[in-house]
């Protein structure tokens, strides 16, 4: 039975596609759930009840919060990335037109 969920984000070129990957749990603990993916894992990952930062999550809806809050927390980092690179490239090109 399927009792964990997580979306995920798959690129294809220049387009992409959402797609939602299913988690069994393969044993129980006082803490959390000990899962594999459905059909195919063999990896098993421990997933806590509780917390605000999970891998997959109990449905579908929580999951998908989760993922939107991935990638803006990724577009995040990647915008202070393209800043710091692009301040970088200003101050090598002052630096030439020096010499």
């Amino acid at each position: 039975m399927i009792t964990h969920y997580r979306y995920d984000y798959e690129e294809y070129g220049s387009n992409g596609r959402l797609y939602l990957r299913e988690f069994i749990t393969v044993k129980k603990t006082p803490k959390g759930s000990w899962v594999v993916e459905h059909p195919y894992g063999d990896k098993q990952r421990f997933i806590l009840d509780q917390g605000t930062k999970r891998f997959a999550y109990p449905d579908t809806d929580l999951a998908l919060k989760s993922l939107i809050k991935r990638k803006k927390r990724q577009i995040a980092i990647l915008t202070y990335q393209l800043e710091d690179a692009k301040h970088a490239l200003e101050l090598a090109l002052e630096q030439e037109s020096v010499k």
